[in-house]
């Protein structure tokens, strides 16, 4: 873990030790241990959160219904995952976190990607699951903070009412963000979207300076101050979220509020993006920020690969090297490079121009992906997976987190849970997929409508083979998250 900087109060870490993986629940817990006066524990989804290809692992805190009211523990801490017969094959992934009673949990939703547990991969000699058993350890650093303000990543319900107007809700993407992000842009600032978002937020005092902000934001993230700074995120017309203008050093002695005020003066929020190791260029410089996304056609996955600096007068083809160089292919791989313009506009772009007359400026996403053979089409269509750009981030575009609802709670063993869907199913895809959830028969399933999250049951749905999920959904007002209720029905289905 880095060093943060900060005096650690307690250190402490535990080793759980997994057998028998593959009869794990979906959901395990290790047994209890102190840190910090307090016990925690490790929670396990070994085959990831609503069958995601990932696992999930995350440090939990045991008592919060016996904490005092405003308990509160900063914890910086590191979780892995590691062969017993072998120290050396391992994963790890470290994080820091406010913990409180409501926000009890912390940890990664896409820890390692789950086919990789069981073969060698990477630099590793032998799988990280051998023997159908693992081990996992957390490693729990609590930091002293006698201010109580460290890590302002809190939400408004835990500031008193009359003083939020003195806060500005500052969000912050990190390249790490950026390069774990499965959508548009540089990350999901809506969370009612797919991917779920983790951006993490500060609550800033209005009047606090810019100098101020960027030294707390260097102990957060554990940068070094010099080699960090931040560019505004504007929101385009065309409904995309990009980096418009960098904040020089001549706003270190401004206010937040000045920033806020000058540079996005009608947004409630401020958006930023971190940039780490950036060029000395001014205003007039002939270069320009782009940001380079790899869509991985065999994973069906992008990756936020890094940003760049190009001149305007450079050719698009000028890149191919380096971006092969990137992902340590072959010089002379064929690439097929895009711009994501916004969601429902990819557009392929032309090797031989250059970057002012391919209209690239700053902030601006470009994507690439290796050029397919007609035989590698040919097995990834077998396999129903997608093979280009454009047609994965349609995939992306058509993407909804559905939240289900029983009619009657106490008739169901899941009552509430949640569902990434596409738009474009129809009934019988949705039933198939919940009666998958709730281990029953989709045509025992009945869908009814709401208004609101906290309306009741609305209108019965008929089953059809015509409307869309999004049709479906039309009868909900949009500013409240995609809810549908459900009931199963008592009835003998005759074959």
């Amino acid at each position: 873990m880095p060093d943060l900087g900060y005096e650690i109060e307690d250190f402490q870490y535990y080793t759980w030790r997994i057998t028998g993986w593959s009869d794990l629940a979906k959901k395990t817990t290790s047994p209890e241990f102190e840190a910090g006066g307090w016990k925690w524990r490790i929670l396990f989804f070994p085959f990831g959160i609503k069958d995601s290809d990932t696992v999930s692992i995350y440090l939990d805190f045991v008592d919060p219904k016996v904490a005092p009211a405003g308990w509160h523990s900063y914890v910086q801490f590191a979780l892995l995952l590691w062969n017993p017969e072998d120290p050396t094959s391992y994963v790890s992934n470290n994080a820091h976190h406010r913990f409180t009673v409501e926000k009890s949990d912390c940890g990664f939703t896409r820890f390692y990607n789950l086919r990789k547990l069981f073969a060698p991969f990477e630099s590793r000699t032998r799988p990280l699951i051998e023997n159908d058993a693992c081990n996992i350890t957390v490693f729990v650093r609590i930091i002293n903070d006698p201010t109580g303000f460290l890590w302002q990543d809190f939400t408004n319900n835990e500031i008193k009412a009359n003083e939020r107007h003195l806060y500005l809700s500052t969000k912050i993407v990190t390249p790490d963000i950026f390069a774990r992000h499965q959508g548009f842009d540089l990350a999901n600032f809506n969370d009612q979207q797919y991917p779920l978002s983790d951006v993490t937020r500060f609550m800033i005092l209005k009047d606090e300076t810019h100098v101020n902000f960027k030294n707390l934001v260097v102990k957060h993230f554990g940068y070094p101050a010099e080699q960090i700074r931040f560019w505004v995120l504007v929101n385009r017309q065309n409904k995309t979220v990009r980096p418009g203008t960098p904040i020089i050093n001549k706003f270190l002695g401004m206010t937040m509020e000045e920033i806020h005020t000058k540079m996005v003066s009608r947004k409630d929020e401020l958006k930023l993006f971190l940039e780490i190791w950036f060029p000395q260029v001014g205003n007039d410089s002939p270069h320009i920020l782009v940001f380079i996304k790899f869509f991985n056609s065999d994973t069906q996955s992008l990756e936020g690969l890094c940003h760049l600096y190009v001149r305007k007068s450079d050719k698009v083809g000028n890149i191919i090297s380096f971006l092969c160089e990137k992902k340590e292919f072959p010089p002379r791989t064929p690439l097929k490079i895009y711009e994501e313009i916004r969601p429902n506009m990819i557009i392929e772009m032309k090797p031989n121009l250059t970057f002012k007359k391919s209209e690239i400026q700053d902030g601006d996403i470009i994507c690439f992906q290796k050029a397919l053979t007609k035989k590698e089409v040919q097995g990834h269509t077998t396999a129903g997976r997608i093979c280009d750009i454009p047609a994965f981030y349609e995939s992306l575009f058509m993407r909804i987190v559905v939240h289900f609802k029983p009619i009657y709670e106490d008739r169901e063993p899941n009552p509430k849970f949640e569902l990434v869907l596409s738009k474009k199913y129809a009934y019988d895809d949705i039933a198939i997929r919940v009666a998958a959830h709730l281990s029953t028969d989709p045509l025992k399933l009945r869908f009814t409508t709401a208004y609101s999250t906290y309306s009741s049951p609305k209108t019965v749905i008929e089953r059809t083979t015509t409307k869309t999920l999004s049709e479906i959904l039309e009868s909900t007002q949009p500013k409240w998250p995609s809810i549908l209720y459900y009931e199963t029905l008592d009835i003998k289905v005759v074959e």
